[in-house]
């Protein structure tokens, strides 16, 4: 609370801070969704870093009131060199790169229609009244004693924006720098 307030203090920004008394990242994401204010919510994790044109590519993108679901690359920052075998974690089909464990991708540089799927949660925007007509967000990253309970986070309301074929564009210029430390690369 008191980096948030002190940032809110010290700069020109709107800030508005809102603690979550339920753990999970899920939790935390439709407090958002219920005390915001805009008609886009954009997700970020807290351990992302936004490129410098990262909320004007989100603005052209949903400028075209037809767009429902956007995202962009997330590239590696990694604390300490990669490992040569890191090299075998990443997938590609021609013209995207992605690796699962890490959650990093690389659509390419042009913008293009994608399946929602490809849209992260790591660095995820999507209109508010979308959000409420998939349903939000399935539990996610539930404390170990409601494991069981997990949902599927972003991926379960990707999916059924997939079904009502929502259309979800990849913009390069919303693209983040995902911070990989030293012990994920053992």
């Amino acid at each position: 609370k008191s980096v948030v307030l002190n940032f809110a203090n010290t700069t020109n920004k709107r800030v508005k801070y809102v603690f979550e008394p339920e753990p999970g990242l899920l939790f935390a994401r439709h407090t958002g969704y219920r005390r915001s204010n805009g008609e886009v919510l954009a997700y970020l994790d807290d351990d992302v870093i936004v490129g410098k044109n990262w909320i004007n590519g989100i603005t052209e993108t949903f400028s075209d009131n037809n767009v429902k679901i956007a995202g962009g690359p997330s590239f590696p920052s990694y604390e300490c060199p990669p490992p040569y075998w890191l090299e075998s974690l990443w997938s590609s089909n021609g013209f995207s790169r992605q690796c699962y464990y890490l959650s990093l991708i690389d659509q390419g540089k042009e913008i293009i229609e994608v399946d929602p799927t490809t849209i992260w949660g790591l660095n995820y925007s999507i209109r508010k009244d979308t959000l409420k007509e998939l349903g939000g967000f399935h539990p996610d990253c539930t404390p170990n004693e409601i494991q069981y309970l997990q949902g599927d986070g972003e991926t379960g309301l990707s999916l059924k924006a997939m079904e009502k074929k929502m259309k979800t564009i990849y913009h390069p210029e919303i693209s983040v720098k995902h911070v990989i430390p030293r012990n994920r690369l053992k």
